[in-house]
């Protein structure tokens, strides 16, 4: 492939002005759609989210406990994540 022209900065004067000019515009054109994002992103998070539930729907899940972990215990999580787990790795701190 024969390039035909370009914005090079370098070889003469003129190709790095237009080089120089050409990275300026876009860096400004850049900096404008960024604000242009950031101010509606901005506008939406200020705005009330119509999709939450009143107060009076809002339920709460369980958790659960196991009965062979306390607070006190140090639980290993790589050992859950193995496929054939028996019992994790647990140490007292006691």
């Amino acid at each position: 492939m024969t390039q035909l022209d370009g914005w090079q900065m370098t070889g003469n004067i003129d190709t790095f002005r237009r080089g120089a000019t050409a990275f300026r515009n876009a860096r400004d054109l850049a900096q404008e759609h960024r604000d242009q994002s950031i101010e509606t992103a901005n506008t939406r998070a200020r705005q009330p989210s119509p999709e939450t539930p009143p107060e009076a729907e809002i339920t709460v899940a369980e958790t659960q406990h196991y009965e062979e972990a306390t607070c006190d215990e140090f639980v290993d999580c790589e050992s859950y994540a193995e496929p054939n787990w028996t019992r994790p790795n647990v140490t007292s701190s006691c």
